[in-house]
């Protein structure tokens, strides 16, 4: 499924999905309240999150949580363009500005 222009897609493998070879076995757990909008397959669901701020935080998450963490702040940047007014965005943004 290409993508259109501007739009953002994420592609999860099941395996991922269900935690299966993470110590955090909910790490994409904020998926599965979410319809793919495609399955390759029986093995990778792929999501819209064009225009979801909540998304990009909740991927900022699991940057932050499983590496690599230099990829949460374009994903919070994101968060903030799309609602200046998300609390938690700026929460985790305030954190990895902190130094140490």
């Amino acid at each position: 499924m290409p993508a259109e222009p501007g739009r953002e897609i994420l592609a999860v493998s099941v395996l991922n999905l269900q935690g299966v070879l993470f110590r955090n076995r909910d790490l994409y757990g904020w998926l599965r309240r979410r319809k793919p909008v495609a399955k390759i397959g029986f093995s990778i669901f792929v999501y819209d999150l064009t225009g979801d701020s909540d998304a990009h935080v909740q991927l900022a998450r699991v940057y932050l949580k499983a590496g690599p963490a230099e990829l949460a702040l374009p994903e919070l940047k994101k968060a903030l363009r799309l609602d200046p007014e998300n609390r938690e965005a700026e929460r985790l943004l305030a954190e990895l500005a902190r130094p140490g």
